[in-house]
C-alpha cells in the first residue's frame, strides 16, 4: 500500500514540475493570463445571449446537422460550408442542443488562443506570441464569430 502511494506521490511531482516547466517564462504566464480573462469575458457573453434567436446561417447549418444526425427536413444551399454542420453530428447523437452547440463552439474559439500561442510563440517568440493572443483574443470578429453557432 505504501509503494501505491509513493508511487503516486512521484507521478503528481513530475506532472507538477511539467507544469511548472511550461508556465516558467513570464509571457507563457501573462499569456495565460490572457486566455482565462478571454475565457471569462466569452462565457460571461455566452450567458448573457444563450437564449437568444438563431440567425438564418446558424439555422442552416444546424438543420443539416441534425438532418444527418437524426433525421429531418432536408434544406440543403450549395452556398453552405458543410464542415461545422459534420462536426456537429456526433455532438447531436449524444443529446447536445442549440445551447450546448454554442458552448462548444465558445469553448473550442477559447482553446484555439492557446495553441495560436504556441505556433506563434514557435515561429516568432514568446514576446510576438503574447502580443499576438492579446491582440486576438479580444478581436470584435473572433469574439463575434465564436458565439454563433
Amino acid at each position: 500500500m505504501e509503494k501505491d502511494e509513493e508511487v503516486l506521490e512521484k507521478r503528481k511531482e513530475k506532472i507538477i514540475n511539467k507544469i511548472k516547466q511550461k508556465f516558467n517564462s513570464p509571457y507563457d504566464k501573462w499569456a495565460l493570463i490572457v486566455i482565462v480573462l478571454s475565457a471569462i469575458f466569452r462565457y460571461y457573453l455566452f450567458f448573457k445571449s444563450k437564449s437568444q434567436a438563431l440567425w438564418f446561417d446558424e439555422g442552416s447549418y444546424l438543420m443539416m446537422a441534425k438532418n444527418w444526425a437524426i433525421g429531418g427536413p432536408s434544406y440543403l444551399e450549395a452556398v453552405r460550408d458543410y464542415l461545422v454542420s459534420v462536426i456537429w453530428v456526433p455532438f447531436i447523437k449524444i443529446g447536445f442542443t442549440e445551447v450546448g452547440l454554442r458552448f462548444l463552439t465558445v469553448s473550442i474559439g477559447i482553446v484555439s488562443f492557446y495553441f495560436f500561442y504556441l505556433i506563434v510563440s514557435h515561429f516568432f517568440g514568446k514576446k510576438i506570441g503574447l502580443i499576438s493572443v492579446v491582440l486576438a483574443s479580444f478581436f470584435y470578429e473572433h469574439i463575434f464569430w465564436s458565439l454563433r453557432l
